[in-house]
């Protein structure tokens, strides 16, 4: 009987990671010592993660057990590492805790590429926080780096790192040199073609998925240019757009995965995705 359960729960592990999806709350961080240290565990999906400058905080369930979390130092070494993972990824998403007065900024990596950097201000009070989803749509094996971005981050807690599947069905496959924004995330910049964008918080395009319309808001009203493209690259709408809250016709495109570029003024640049459903 043990066996067999042992051999369930392995089985199950490498269904989800099969499948390229998975959930991670850290309950199997066992780390006991009171001082920040380095080293590795099997977390819940089988998948091993590697720690530097972490460690070990709990807190008490609703049940009356105790939930072990993973706590970042305020050090630019602290940060966590999973091992490869098969089946590719499609979104990212990652929730995690402030503890002190100090803002807290960790940079987040699938394989080498920066794909966002998370953000939250201090604050007198623990915060929770979520990440929403980050766009990744990577179809190959992946690992998952997440790091205090410099020596100014505060101390935080990793609670959960989540990720789906890699659906080409539902998300194409994209170009390797655009990796889209999300523009849902208001403590995220997501990171485009490699390079730190700026601008990614300055434009919402909703709703996403849309049906009829988008609406480009703006925080400031500046003249640009909404570019939509399919996945091979064809330009399908140009328009100039010289306000905020201006809406943009879709009723003759086709479901599916779109891109779409921003460009202003002076030829500053945000790309991301667009879902029509």
């Amino acid at each position: 009987m043990k066996k067999l359960f042992t051999f369930i729960i392995i089985y199950c592990a490498s269904v989800t990671l099969a499948l390229g999806q998975g959930a991670e709350g850290f309950n199997k961080f066992r780390e006991k010592a009171n001082e920040y240290g380095s080293g590795s565990f099997i977390g819940e999906n089988g998948i091993n993660w590697d720690y530097t400058a972490c460690k070990k905080t709990s807190v008490i369930k609703a049940d009356g057990l105790e939930k072990s979390r993973l706590l970042l130092s305020n050090d630019s070494t602290s940060e966590i590492n999973s091992s490869v993972i098969s089946g590719g990824i499609g979104f990212l998403r990652i929730t995690y805790t402030t503890l002190a007065m100090t803002p807290v900024k960790l940079d987040v990596f699938v394989n080498r590429v920066k794909i966002a950097t998370l953000t939250s201000p201090a604050s007198e009070n623990t915060v929770s926080n979520s990440s929403a989803d980050i766009p990744v749509n990577m179809d190959r094996p992946f690992y998952i780096r997440i790091k205090q971005a410099d020596y100014t981050s505060g101390e935080v807690v990793i609670e959960k790192v989540l990720w789906s599947k890699f659906a080409s069905k539902d998300y194409g496959i994209l170009p390797n040199d655009i990796v889209p924004t999300n523009a849902n995330a208001t403590n995220v910049t997501v990171i485009n073609n490699g390079f730190h964008s700026e601008y990614a918080s300055t434009y919402h395009v909703y709703p996403n998925p849309a049906k009829e319309y988008v609406v480009i808001e703006m925080t400031e009203n500046h003249d640009v240019t909404f570019k939509l493209f399919t996945l091979s690259g064809q330009m399908i709408i140009q328009e100039q757009i010289k306000a905020s809250g201006q809406k943009i016709g879709l009723n003759n495109l086709k479901e599916g995965l779109y891109i779409y570029k921003i460009i202003d003024d002076k030829g500053k640049q945000v790309t991301g995705k667009l879902v029509l459903r």
